[in-house]
């Protein structure tokens, strides 16, 4: 199940959890941009972005609210 809050330790893990979505981010943006081939949720999330008119990162969120 879920653990208890560590409120000591909470500032600490949270800056670690942000910069590891801010590598994820930038991992699946530098795949994206070298044409080197993603995820198939990557590969949804960019055609509609495209055919909706809005941003990849918009969608993405959008997408994980979504799902």
């Amino acid at each position: 199940m879920f653990k208890p809050i560590k409120w000591e330790t909470f500032p600490r893990d949270f800056l670690r959890i942000q910069i590891g979505f801010l590598l994820f981010g930038l991992a699946i943006s530098l795949m994206i941009q070298g044409n080197l081939g993603t995820s198939a949720w990557a590969v949804l999330e960019v055609a509609l972005a495209y055919k909706l008119g809005i941003s990849i990162g918009a969608m993405t969120v959008a997408m994980g609210f979504l799902c």
